[in-house]
């Protein structure tokens, strides 16, 4: 098993590379969960939330993120539609 300061930096990096790839389609959404992962960093620091804790609320934030990414994204190859000029 994953010693849990392990897999709550892992989660911390995963999360940081998913909300990177969000903030180019959805700096709203983006912005939003980088404030929630602030404030369970706080959390952490004040050891009101466990490492184990810590990394399942980052990997559930993560999940969020890549339903938007598959949400926004459109499938390869296919070109985006442009903007309504009305």
């Amino acid at each position: 098993m994953i010693d849990t300061d392990a897999r709550a930096t892992a989660a911390r990096l995963d999360f940081e590379r998913t909300v990177s790839r969000v903030e180019r389609t959805d700096p709203a959404t983006s912005g939003r969960v980088r404030l929630v992962a602030l404030s369970l960093g706080r959390e952490l620091k004040a050891k009101r939330l466990t490492s184990e804790a810590y990394a399942a609320e980052l990997e559930s934030l993560t999940a969020a993120l890549r339903d938007v990414l598959e949400l926004t994204t459109p499938p390869a190859g296919q070109p985006q539609s442009p903007a309504p000029t009305a």
